[in-house]
Parts: structure tokens; C-alpha cells; sequence
């Protein structure tokens, strides 16, 4: 909104200073002839949106708990301008909105729990790291409060948040153990190897993390070192774990300690981004390190992909925003831009989009049509968040999944037909052995859907969404999906969209429409 309110000021400044060189009237002024003063109309809007902002940073500056409260939780029906700017309010108010934010985190609203928590790791407030801290370690946290809440204290670095994401990795709920997870990887190695080293030596639910955590903490560090580091020591952190046969346990811990210390005093935490040209494409925009000639081409394949994305959802692609991404040449760079510009919590080394900046976030990658695939993911992606607001997960990840495997279809658009060979026997066994069920996966959050077995949900979402669109129902099932879609664009909400589904199939018949859609495609 101040940027608008800039772009009007300027443009009422050039049209008064064209009408003064050409020593005529200012255009449209009201000489009795009834005309309007478009100069002044435009002043008159800058007026009243400076006077509506000011108004409402004196009421947050007087607001309660309870409304500071509702502004956190209804930042995420806004779009992605003002919601970085909802966020940026919260955090001028200062530590005073502190214990509100903390109490957000006991809320049932895992939306609301998720942008306290980026409220506070915007805020960087290291004395958030203790009252964190104890919220976890008292139970006093929703499940979805305690997934946000242990991934914001990697954000937070301190001993406090060390200590409690690593008592959390034996945590009993798989989401936290994965927040704690990456918790741990972003407070840093050598603070954190004793007591890895300890707690694989206990074996269990906690060794196995702690284990994970080791393997990947070697491998973020050979990924962040410069040209000229030292190389890694041989064997895998799972030989320190005692795993292998004949290892001499004490000698593979003292390995392992000297190898990360070594790296503390190489791996440049704050080395500079790169300097991104901006390619921009018909309703998409590139900022990448990659040579101009691929860059072009990315972004044309990109641009036209979204163009058959928008007739396949029915949407007109112009009343979308344009698809932001950033793409680095080097994976070191990818990784450092995830860790301090993304406040959503990027748990994954591979290409992410973020719901929070809504931009993709990707690396070059010399298999190029596995790039492609995956750009094209996470286009998806954007554009149901541009278009549709808050979408169910299974939704996200399943269409994400069939399209990123598309061919392109005069009639529709794209033709999702081709089946995503990736999920084909995942889906297959989870459906057979119920170890997901449709109803519960299409009722799930986020929090257990991307912390939970998240292959085996992407796999089942797949085979939803392939089944909708491509399954023995035939049309039937497209218009149901695209009702869907419809739904969430008139704003009726996730649940409320859900009822398209349930109104037709009961979860029963919905689980055989999908057994018996893979049963097909098994026998093609």
C-alpha cells in the first residue's frame, strides 16, 4: 500500500508539472463546466490511504492480546505483498507483542501457531529462545504449535535452543523429531556433535535421529565448503554409530570431532549472495546466476507451462500474479538463501516454494529435464496459491505431482494422462495396506502432512489426484476436481471445498475409485 501511495504522489507530480511547461489549465480542472480534476482526485486517494494506514498502526499500537492475535490469524488470507507487510507491523510493535505471539502457540489454529512463529523469527528476538524453550519442554504447545515452534528455534540460535532441539529428536511425534531435525542443522556442528555422538549410542527412536541429523550435517558441510577445504575423512557418520562391523568406535567419534571442528574454521556462514539478472517472461519473472542463453530458455518453457496450467484450472491466467523465481546457479548459494530469507521453514535440500515470500526457489541442475519437472512443480504450486488462497495439502502435492508429469493438450490445456512413475508402487502399497486412508489425508494439516511419512503422502495424494483426473470416472471426476478449484477461489475455504468430494463419493467409494484407477494403470 505505501508503495502505491508513493506511485500516486509521483504520477500527480508529473501531470501537474506537464500541465505547467505547456502554460495551459491543469488538465481537467472544474471551471464550471462540470469537469473533474483527476490531480486532485489522485491526491485525494493518497489522502485517505495515508489517514487508513495511520489509523491502523495507532489501533495495533493500543491493541490487546486478543486483537493482536486476530491480526496474526488472519495474515494468511491475505496476499503475499500485505502479508509481508501484516508481519512487518507485528514486528515494529517490539517485544511487547512477545507473550501474544508465545500464546498463538497454544492456539488449535496451525495457521495461526505458523505465523507467530515467523512473527518471531523475523523479530530474530534471541530472548524468544528460553520462553520457546519452556513452552516445548512443559507440553504447553498444539501439535502444530510444537512442529513451528521447534523449527523457529533454529532461527533463534542460543544454548537454549540447541539443547532443547536436541532433547526434542527422541520426541514420540515424527514432525517435531523432523523440526527438531533441521533445528539442529542451523545451530551448527561442533555445539551439537557431542551430544549426537551420545545419542546414537542409545539407540532407538532418538539414535536413529541423531544418527539423520550427523549424516546430514556432513553432507551441508561439504556442500558450504570454498574451492581448497579440507576433504572429509573416509566412511560414513553411520560407521561413528557402530553399524558397521569392526569399527573402533572411539576412533571414528575422534574422526568425526576433528573433521567438524575443521570445518567451522572453513565454511563461510556469511558469504554474500550472488548478484541475480532478472529475465522476465509473459506472466513470470527469473532472477537467476545461470547463463543468460539457458535462462531465456527456462523461462520460456516456464511461462508456457503456466499459460496451459491456467486453461487446464479453467482460471484466466491474467487475473493470477506472476510466478517469481529465484534460481542459483550453485546449490551452496540455494542452501544459504533458504537458510536466512525463507522464514517458512524449508526442511528440504531440493527445489521448495515458499507460501510466505510465494516465490520458487531452485538450483541449476545439469539433468535438464529433471529440472524441468521440477520448476514446473512448484509453478503449480504458485499459481493454486495465487489463484485459489489457503489449498489443502493432499491438493498441493497431488496436482503438483500429476502436472509436473503432463503433456501438453490443445483441448485442455495439459493432458496429466502419463502416470508419475515416481509414486506409482508407493501409492499402490499405502492403498492396499491402509497405512493412509483418503479420509484422513484429505483432512490433514500441514504440520503432519509434509512432518508425518511425507512420501507416503505425496504418493497417495498422487494417486487421489491422477484418479480425478484421469480415472475410470472420466469426465465426472475432472469437473468434481474443478469444482473444487472453484470453490476455493469463491473463498468458501479448504473445508467447505472438501464437501464437493464427500457430497459424491463417501471416503469408501472414494478409496476404490483410486484402488481400482491403479489397478488400470498396473495392467496398461
Amino acid at each position: 500500500m505505501r508503495s502505491r501511495a508513493r506511485s500516486l504522489t509521483a504520477v500527480g507530480a508529473a501531470l501537474a508539472a506537464t500541465a505547467l511547461v505547456a502554460g495551459v489549465p491543469a488538465l481537467g480542472r472544474d471551471e464550471g463546466d462540470g469537469a473533474v480534476d483527476p490531480i486532485a482526485e489522485l491526491r485525494a486517494e493518497v489522502k485517505r490511504e495515508r489517514s487508513r494506514r495511520s489509523r491502523h498502526r495507532r489501533s495495533l499500537r493500543k491493541a490487546t492480546g486478543s486483537r493482536i492475535r486476530r491480526e496474526i490469524k488472519g495474515i494468511g488470507s491475505l496476499d503475499s505483498g500485505t502479508r509481508l507487510e501484516a508481519v512487518d507491523e507485528l514486528v515494529q510493535m517490539g517485544d511487547r507483542v512477545l507473550p501474544y505471539l508465545y500464546d498463538c502457540l497454544t492456539s488449535p489454529n496451525g495457521y495461526q501457531a505458523r505465523y507467530a512463529v515467523i512473527t518471531l523469527c523475523r523479530m530474530r528476538a534471541r530472548a524468544s529462545a528460553a520462553p520457546l524453550s519452556d513452552r516445548l519442554q512443559g507440553g504447553r504447545v498444539t501439535e502444530a504449535g510444537r512442529f513451528y515452534t521447534t523449527g523457529a528455534l533454529g532461527h533463534i540460535a542460543s544454548p537454549d535452543s540447541l539443547d532443547t532441539a536436541l532433547d526434542l529428536l527422541g520426541d514420540e511425534s515424527a514432525p517435531v523429531r523432523l523440526a527438531a531435525a533441521v533445528a539442529v542443522r542451523r545451530c551448527g556442528a561442533r555445539a551439537a556433535l557431542p551430544k549426537l555422538l551420545d545419542g546414537m549410542a542409545l539407540g532407538g527412536v532418538r539414535g536413529e535421529a541423531c544418527r539423520a541429523v550427523l549424516e546430514r550435517l556432513r553432507a551441508d558441510a561439504r556442500a558450504g565448503l570454498r574451492a581448497g577445504g579440507a576433504a572429509p575423512p573416509g566412511g560414513g557418520a553411520g560407521g561413528a554409530g557402530g553399524s558397521a562391523p569392526g569399527v573402533d568406535r572411539k576412533a571414528a567419534d575422534a574422526e568425526l570431532r576433528a573433521f567438524f571442528e575443521s570445518l567451522d574454521a572453513k565454511v563461510e556462514l556469511d558469504a554474500p549472495m550472488p548478484e541475480l539478472i532478472e529475465i522476465p517472461a509473459k506472466r513470470f519473472v527469473l532472477h537467476t546466476d545461470v547463463p543468460e542463453a539457458e535462462a531465456l530458455a527456462i523461462g520460456r518453457d516456464i511461462s508456457d507451462f503456466r499459460e496451459s496450467l491456467a486453461r487446464f484450472l479453467e482460471i484466466k491466467d491474467g487475473d493470477v500474479g506472476a510466478t517469481v523465481v529465484k534460481l542459483f546457479a550453485e546449490k551452496k548459494d540455494f542452501d544459504d538463501y533458504g537458510a536466512t530469507h525463507d522464514y517458512n521453514f524449508r526442511f528440504f535440500s531440493e527445489y521448495y516454494y515458499s507460501f510466505l515470500l510465494r516465490e520458487v526457489v531452485a538450483f541449476d541442475d545439469t539433468d535438464t529435464r529433471l529440472r524441468t519437472r521440477r520448476l514446473r512443480h512448484e509453478t503449480v504450486h504458485d499459481f493454486v496459491e495465487r489463484s485459489c488462497g489457503t489449498a489443502p495439502p493432499w491438493l498441493h502435492e497431488g496436482l503438483a505431482e500429476c502436472l509436473e508429469a503432463a503433456t501438453e493438450d490443445g483441448e485442455h490445456g495439459l493432458d496429466p494422462k502419463e502416470p508419475n512413475q515416481e509414486w506409482f508402487s508407493l501409492a499402490e502399497t499405502a492403498i492396499a495396506s491402509g497405512s493412509v486412508r483418503i479420509e484422513d489425508l484429505i483432512a490433514m494439516e500441514g504440520a503432519i502432512y509434509y512432518g508425518g511419512d511425507q512420501s507416503t503422502h505425496y504418493a497417495v495424494s498422487w494417486a487421489l489426484v491422477h484418479a480425478l483426473l484421469a480415472g475410470p470416472r472420466g469426465d465426472e471426476g475432472r469437473e468434481k476436481f474443478l469444482e473444487i478449484i472453484k470453490a476455493l477461489r469463491a473463498g468458501r475455504g479448504p473445508e467447505k471445498a472438501m464437501k464437493v468430494l464427500s457430497g459424491t463419493w463417501s471416503a469408501r467409494r472414494l478409496t476404490d475409485l483410486v484402488k481400482q484407477h491403479l489397478a488400470e494403470l498396473r495392467h496398461r
